[in-house]
């Protein structure tokens, strides 16, 4: 091989390893419009439509997802129902240096919690028929060493050979056992996702005159966009808040 050819391809796996390695931004979201209030660190904005209220704050950033906190409290006389599938942002603002019109517009729904919760529920009985199976086959392979056992009693074999076969089976035991712990541990981590899902997400509610209701939000982020506001839909009233999406590096 040629030495510039070497060179070459040394550079491009080097380049190839430093992007690979290199620290993935930090998005940070800050309120676009006057604060509610401030509690405990949280900027808090809110609003109030016909004795409705509504107030959101961010909260954090998990994986690909904004994570905000909203609450509700119905002051009118009448149900209002909270469909969290609604909720949905847009982009706001000139784009046309993304080479999008003005007017274009970004729209991304929250996550579904019921559907979600619909999806962990598909991933635990996967979780369980794949420990049932494992246990199944542990038997199996059980039944089959006792019928070897019982078939090769007569046989005369050496001490190597005997050590040879109680190595092989202690280590698919001890993989056997690995692999159940495994899926218990899996199925164990599915339901504590699901405990949070069902008590800390907002969730379908409808609310009667005086009630209040309250809780997280999972929005997927955009990183063609730099502003968004969050709209949600309640009966025939939209609420709408302003955000400011921030990129900032580690080494900033």
């Amino acid at each position: 091989m040629k030495p510039k050819k070497i060179i070459f391809i040394a550079a491009f796996t080097a380049a190839v390893l430093i992007s690979s390695c290199a620290p993935r931004p930090v998005y940070k979201v800050e309120p676009d419009e006057k604060i509610a209030r401030i509690y405990n660190g949280r900027k808090i904005l809110g609003e109030e439509i016909d004795s409705i209220k509504a107030m959101i704050n961010f909260e954090r950033t998990d994986g690909g997802s904004f994570v905000f906190y909203i609450y509700f409290y119905n002051g009118s006389e009448e149900k209002i129902r909270v469909e969290p599938a609604d909720i949905y942002s847009e982009n706001y603002g000139d784009y046309s240096y993304l080479g999008k019109k003005k007017d274009e517009t970004l729209l991304i729904n929250v996550i579904d919690p019921e559907k979600h919760l619909d999806q962990i529920d598909k991933q635990i009985n996967s979780a369980e028929a794949n420990l049932a199976a494992a246990h199944t086959t542990s038997c199996i392979f059980s039944g089959a060493d006792l019928l070897s056992d019982i078939v090769s009693a007569g046989e005369r074999k050496t001490m190597d050979e005997i050590e040879e076969r109680e190595r092989e089976r202690e280590e698919r035991r001890i993989n056997e056992k690995l692999e159940q712990e495994r899926y218990r541990d899996e199925i164990e981590a599915l339901n504590a996702g699901k405990s949070y899902w069902m008590n800390e997400t907002l969730r379908l509610t409808v609310l009667r005159p005086g009630e209040e209701t309250g809780g997280i939000i999972y929005l997927p982020f955009n990183a063609k966009t730099d502003r968004f506001r969050i709209i949600i839909p309640l009966s025939d009233k939209n609420f709408r808040f302003k955000f400011l999406q921030i990129k900032k590096d580690f080494q900033d």
